[in-house]
């Protein structure tokens, strides 16, 4: 009997333990395109683009965006939605 329990006590722990894992990857996976594209936005923001970038620069650089006052408020804007996401998706 004593066995049959520590059986299914090891089995209850593994997979508390996958759970762990998954959730755990799945939040890391969202935490880590966002924070690149922050960091990609503050390089943006100084003049930098970066090679194979998560934040698509070129679909923003359209239409209004060109103009001087909208490019200097691009990065900032950009900032700001990313970090609602992350607060609401990951937090």
């Amino acid at each position: 009997m004593g066995l049959e329990e520590l059986r299914a006590v090891v089995q209850y722990e593994v997979m508390n333990l996958q759970a762990l894992i998954v959730g755990t990857r799945t939040n890391q996976v969202l935490l880590d395109n966002s924070e690149r594209k922050l960091r990609e936005i503050e390089f943006f923001s100084q003049g930098f683009t970066v090679a194979n970038p998560v934040f698509n620069l070129f679909e923003k650089l359209q239409g209004q965006n060109l103009f001087a006052q909208n490019l200097s408020k691009l990065p900032v804007a950009e900032k700001s939605a990313c970090g609602s996401y992350i607060k609401s998706n990951v937090g």
